[in-house]
C-alpha cells in the first residue's frame, strides 16, 4: 500500500493523447527509494522494447507532492473485471487466446532478462474490440534474472504465488522464471474454472 493513485490524463504536448498517470506520494518515494527506483527502471527498460503486450512508460515527472509515471493509456479493464463481466468463466477459445498472449509476453520478459513476480488478474489489462487483447501493466516487483540479483523475498499475491516462494521463509534465492510460469497457470485456471 504505497498510497499511489492512477488517473486518466491528457498529454497536451503530444496531440492531446490520453495517458494514465500513476501518482506515487513523495513521502513514500523517500522512505522506499529502492522499491520505487526498481519499479521505474524496470518499467523504463521494458518500454524500450515497445512490446505490444506491455504497457509503455512514456515519461517520469516530479511534482512537489508526487512522483508521476506517465504511461500508455489502455482503454479496457483488468482481466479480473473482464472475467467477472463474463460471468466468472470464459469460453475455452477465449481463455486460450488470452493465455497465449500472456505466455508470449512472459517469455519475452524472460528473454530480456526480467522476471515479473506479480502476474495476476489485476495486473493484466484487456481491450476487447471483438477479440480480447492483453497488456501486462505492473512491473513494481519485477527483477533481473542475473545470478547476483536472484529473487529472495516473497513477492506477489499469495493466490498466484508458486509454492517455493511461499515456503521460502529462510530468504534463499529462487528461480523467478518457473514462479512466473506457475502464476500464468493460476491465471489460466481462474479463467476456465
Amino acid at each position: 500500500a504505497d498510497g499511489s493513485l492512477v488517473q486518466l490524463s491528457t498529454d497536451r504536448a503530444n496531440n492531446d493523447v490520453d495517458v494514465a498517470v500513476k501518482y506515487i506520494p513523495r513521502d513514500f518515494v523517500m522512505s522506499n527509494q529502492k522499491v520505487v527506483l526498481r519499479e521505474v527502471l524496470n518499467h523504463h527498460q521494458m518500454s524500450q522494447y515497445k512490446h505490444p503486450h506491455l504497457v509503455q512508460l512514456l515519461e517520469v515527472i516530479l511534482t512537489p507532492r508526487y512522483l508521476g509515471l506517465v504511461m500508455e493509456f489502455v482503454d479496457g479493464v483488468s482481466l479480473q473485471s473482464y472475467l467477472v463481466d463474463s460471468g466468472g468463466m470464459l469460453e475455452e477459445d477465449t481463455a486460450r487466446f488470452i493465455f497465449q498472449q500472456l505466455v508470449l509476453t512472459v517469455e519475452f520478459m524472460h528473454k530480456m532478462g526480467k522476471v515479473n513476480r506479480d502476474i495476476k488478474l489485476e495486473n493484466i489489462m484487456v481491450v476487447d474490440n471483438g477479440m480480447p487483447l492483453i497488456k501486462l501493466c505492473n512491473f513494481s516487483l519485477s527483477k533481473d534474472r542475473a545470478a547476483d540479483s536472484s529473487p529472495v523475498t516473497q513477492a506477489g499475491s499469495a493466490l498466484f504465488t508458486a509454492p517455493e516462494v511461499l515456503l521460502n521463509v529462510q530468504g534463499h534465492s529462487y528461480d523467478g522464471e518457473p514462479v512466473d510460469v506457475w502464476s500464468c497457470g493460476v491465471v489460466l485456471y481462474m479463467l476456465l474454472f
